[in-house]
């Protein structure tokens, strides 16, 4: 995907369509030190950052690459910084809803396309402070 967002040789647009692209990728990987990713989000969770209900739907829907079968679904990898984990968002029971759902999704045969590993600061450098 990269070789094909940056064949004329500039840097990706910011503007490029983002659920377009993820729908189309074979596997993502994300790195995240601040919150869940969208793909691996609850819709509460997903409420306390967007505004409106069509918001919260749109991101959920594009969860569906995940467990799909009309086509091969999209494998991810999550790291997550336990900061991710800690830091609380919403209240104490949107933030257990969603650990118990990256359990759930990381335990669950029918959806073993999005895996997630938290990191502690002891496990080193993160993948962007990394030569």
């Amino acid at each position: 995907m990269w070789e094909d967002l940056n064949e004329d040789g500039h840097p990706v647009s910011i503007w490029f369509d983002w659920p377009q692209q993820e729908s189309e990728a074979a596997e993502l990987v994300t790195w995240q030190h601040t919150i869940v990713p969208g793909l691996l989000q609850t819709p509460a969770y997903a409420h306390a950052f967007l505004s409106s209900d069509e918001a919260v739907e749109a991101r959920m829907a594009r969860q569906i690459i995940l467990t799909r079968t009309d086509a091969p679904p999209t494998a991810l990898t999550a790291l997550l910084s336990d900061g991710v984990l800690t830091h609380l968002v919403g209240s104490p029971e949107v933030m257990r809803e969603q650990i118990e759902h990256l359990v759930s999704l990381s335990e669950s045969p029918t959806s073993p396309f999005a895996t997630w590993r938290p990191l502690t600061p002891r496990q080193g450098p993160s993948p962007s402070t990394s030569p």
